[in-house]
């Protein structure tokens, strides 16, 4: 639960609901807005579903990258491997 409440995805996600949510009833409650609310629903869309896009992408290109580093001991590891080496 503490890693959901610290995820920038699910934070936009909460604000866009939030957004969309009162933009909506807005234009139920006030017909007379009704085809403005629905500009603005589709116009909020696009840049949240673009930050949460490259948010993900971010997120896993960071795993993926944790994923092929070597730790200091690795290294160490290695460097002696290389050494012991004929050459």
């Amino acid at each position: 639960m503490k890693g959901l409440l610290a995820s920038r995805k699910f934070w936009a996600v909460v604000f866009d609901m939030a957004i969309t949510l009162t933009v909506y009833f807005v234009a139920k409650y006030i017909p007379q807005a009704a085809e403005d609310v629905k500009f603005v629903i589709a116009v909020i869309q696009v840049p949240f579903a673009g930050f949460i896009l490259g948010t993900a992408w971010e997120d896993s290109s960071e795993k993926s990258n944790k994923a092929t580093e070597l730790s200091e001991e690795d290294l160490k590891e290695v460097a002696a491997y290389v050494q012991q080496l004929p050459m």
